[in-house]
């Protein structure tokens, strides 16, 4: 389900952001969550404390975007408790990033027997402002996915070092593939091949410079809206839009031919978990 056109949904976004913030931050539903969460979590020693107080525990994946996970406690027992040291740990063999970041943010220590961050204030006050970033960006994907895929890719970005964490999460893969205008069988080809395809089309040091992500989000934006999936891409608009964005953008060292991929090319995606 489409609301506004991606471009123009940003653009409106970029003027009220704070204001749709504080509209979460203050709605009864959400003010009751970030004000137990405060409450309590200073209380969280253990991975097993964090475990045994579901609503705390519901608040902390929902701060890193994974409330698809939440049902999977065992699972996320051990990432939690995962020595992020050892490379040969689950929380650095799973494929989906988040799960590292959400291990390396709560912090927990000693096998996930102690936790220093709880109780610091300033931890809490950043928990509770990346969960209302991802109910915002909810908020907006329910309207425009592609929004919200926008909005994710802004704030993942600068954390971005290597093509291994985007072909890792697969958002960030599927907002690249559309800028770059790369088709997206390439999800199934070898993961060190397609680092090398989006090596060859952009340069990763610009994820530093809030500008060439701009631009990068705005092609993709323009895309996204051209792809008649989309439901904005309609007669001569739509392809209108596309043909620019095929000879547009020069300065960000973007070509414009398209990748073919060879069937025989194609292999089992699963090669990013690393064992």
């Amino acid at each position: 389900m489409f609301g506004l056109p991606t471009q123009l949904s940003l653009k409106i976004l970029d003027r009220t952001y704070q204001q749709k913030i504080e509209a979460i931050r203050s709605s009864a539903q959400h003010q009751r969550e970030i004000d137990y969460f405060l409450k309590n979590i200073s209380k969280v020693v253990s991975v097993e404390d964090l475990m045994e107080d579901y609503r705390l525990y519901s608040f902390t994946m929902k701060a890193f975007d994974l409330e698809e996970h939440i049902p999977y406690r065992a699972m996320m027992k051990k990432i939690l408790e995962s020595d992020l040291e050892d490379r040969s740990s689950l929380a650095n063999r799973l494929v989906d990033s988040r799960l590292k970041s959400y291990a390396k943010e709560m912090g927990f220590m000693y096998e996930g027997s102690t936790n220093l961050n709880t109780i610091s204030a300033k931890w809490r006050e950043e928990m509770v402002e990346r969960y209302l970033t991802v109910q915002l960006e909810t908020q907006e994907g329910e309207a425009n996915p592609n929004v919200e895929a926008a909005l994710y890719f802004r704030r993942k970005a600068p954390e971005i070092t290597n093509w291994y964490q985007i072909l890792g999460d697969k958002r960030l893969a599927e907002v690249m593939r559309k800028a770059l205008m790369l088709p997206e069988q390439i999800a199934a080809v070898d993961v060190d091949r397609q680092a090398e395809l989006f090596q060859q089309r952009f340069d990763i040091a610009k994820f530093q410079d809030p500008k060439e992500v701009e631009k990068l989000i705005s092609r993709y934006a323009a895309l996204a809206d051209a792809d008649p999936a989309s439901g904005f891409a309609s007669t001569a608009s739509g392809a209108g839009r596309a043909l620019s964005m095929l000879t547009a953008n020069r300065s960000m060292g973007l070509t414009s031919q398209i990748i073919s991929i060879d069937p025989v090319t194609v292999q089992n995606f699963g090669k990013l978990i690393r064992y």
